[in-house]
């Protein structure tokens, strides 16, 4: 009689083949090139010039974890996954094949080095090497392209009503929040902030509104006030504090109060915990202690840090997948020091 259990075991120990598998297709571009026509083994090897032996292994791999279905002898996407591993899609997300290939697995090779000494030896929060985040930028802009999408839907008739705004972009990244932001309101003009090697991924990314001086980017630290930024209507944090301990958010969060106008707001997007039995998030916070000083949050433990740098929460949206979008306002309207 087969042993299930053992059987189950050795699925779950053997996971990262399964992840590879779904990777390299990424890379390759195999689930576009099926979409286009070549959705036989043999049609993708004869176009491709791929190893039949092994495209037809990884066709049935990528069919057994519902990427694929099989219909009459060819291969079809699967309706579950579709939105994010085809290109042509608003929701793609494949870029994320280059983060673990270039990032992620050596971080998890870390991962005994953090059980036994808290500290992984890495912190890709302070890294300035362009090859990290060239890496990361790709699958973050995609992250924050549809989580931007629903922000901007949730807040057109609230807090967006305004002309004249200015936003600051703190942890920039690709600036993929703000120039969302901007498309809505042609008076409103945009700052950003990041190191210098993401901030040259930004500016080749906006081109066009740094020309029309409707966004203006710094290379910077986030902690430090940049004079040169005017008073600010709204700062986005997005997906930055997670990298981050208690004390260092408690004074990113003083630096912003330097930058907001007196009725200013503060858009944080961030990770959070919320259902212990849920799988990606628990892996999200493990992911987290080993990239920066920080984690992911509960909604309590974010809450305390702003109330302690002198913030009140008026707003709350939840988004698709695990983030979820906070808006805070100074809690006395005037300078925290």
């Amino acid at each position: 009689m087969k042993n299930n259990v053992y059987h189950d075991y050795l699925v779950e120990t053997w996971r990262p083949i399964e992840n590879e598998t779904v990777f390299s297709a990424l890379e390759l571009g195999l689930f576009d090139d099926i979409s286009h026509g070549l959705n036989t083994p043999e049609k993708l090897s004869s176009s491709k010039g791929y190893h039949l032996p092994t495209i037809e292994r990884v066709l049935l791999t990528l069919k057994n974890l519902d990427f694929l279905k099989e219909v009459s002898g060819e291969y079809q996407i699967g309706d579950k996954y579709s939105p994010y591993i085809l290109k042509e899609s608003p929701f793609y997300n494949g870029d994320i094949w280059l983060l673990h290939k270039q990032l992620i697995r050596d971080l998890a090779s870390h991962l005994s080095e953090m059980i036994v000494s808290g500290q992984s030896g890495l912190n890709v929060f302070a890294s300035k090497d362009s090859k990290v985040w060239e890496s990361a930028m790709p699958f973050l802009n995609s992250l924050a392209k549809i989580s931007a999408k629903s922000l901007i839907d949730q807040l057109k008739n609230g807090l967006l009503e305004e002309d004249n705004l200015k936003i600051l972009d703190l942890g920039c990244g690709t600036g993929i929040y703000t120039t969302t932001l901007l498309k809505e309101n042609e008076s409103w003009e945009g700052f950003a902030i990041d190191i210098d090697s993401v901030i040259q991924i930004a500016k080749d990314r906006n081109e066009d509104l740094i020309s029309q001086k409707r966004m203006t980017l710094y290379q910077g630290d986030i902690f430090d006030v940049n004079k040169e930024v005017p008073e600010i209507d709204l700062v986005i944090l997005s997906n930055v504090m997670h990298g981050y301990n208690d004390q260092e958010n408690i004074e990113l969060l003083k630096t912003v109060s330097h930058y907001l106008k007196p009725s200013g707001k503060i858009i944080v997007n961030e990770f959070m915990l919320t259902n212990p039995s849920d799988n990606l998030e628990s892996i999200f916070d493990l992911f987290f202690s080993l990239v920066g000083t920080g984690s992911s949050f509960t909604p309590a433990h974010l809450l305390q840090l702003f109330d302690e740098a002198g913030y009140k929460k008026v707003d709350e949206i939840s988004l698709s997948g695990p983030s979820t979008v906070y808006c805070f306002a100074n809690d006395k309207n005037e300078k925290i020091d």
